[in-house]
């Protein structure tokens, strides 16, 4: 079910990035949200995600759209468009018949408390299957 709030659900917040040189990164989690579609190997289901991620040194984000799947143990990116507003890719929600990307863990941790925040999730974490909070819709298959 769509927000119909503007606000992000998790607003601008720092995050370092950990690895040989830690990076500090402003993301924002602009919505995340339950979402059901129908895919070539059946019923999609699962968390679809917008992240706004500002690099150092920058002004405009870098642009991620994520989802996770029922059963899922990461969240995927979908889509990613770059500061300048140009996509680098664009597969569409769910798509897992392309080599697909993650993203770090500290920002899948952001997007795990996103879901959390807005009630979404019975389970979800690092290595965890993605677990919804609400029964499956029919249709849903999950």
């Amino acid at each position: 079910m769509p927000s119909t709030s503007n606000a992000p659900v998790i607003p601008a917040r720092e995050v370092v990035l950990a690895g040989d040189t830690p990076v500090t990164v402003t993301a924002t989690v602009v919505s995340v949200e339950r979402r059901a579609e129908p895919g070539i190997f059946g019923p999609m289901v699962g968390l679809d995600a917008q992240l706004a991620v500002v690099l150092p040194g920058r002004t405009e984000p870098n642009t991620y759209f994520l989802s996770r799947l029922i059963g899922e143990q990461c969240w995927m990116q979908d889509a990613v468009f770059g500061a300048n507003g140009y996509p680098g890719f664009s597969h569409g929600f769910g798509s897992r018949c392309v080599q697909k990307q993650g993203i770090v863990a500290e920002l899948e941790a952001l997007l795990d408390e996103a879901a959390r925040t807005r009630g979404l999730v019975a389970e979800i974490g690092p290595d965890i299957p993605l677990t919804l909070a609400t029964p499956a819709e029919p249709g849903d298959h999950a």
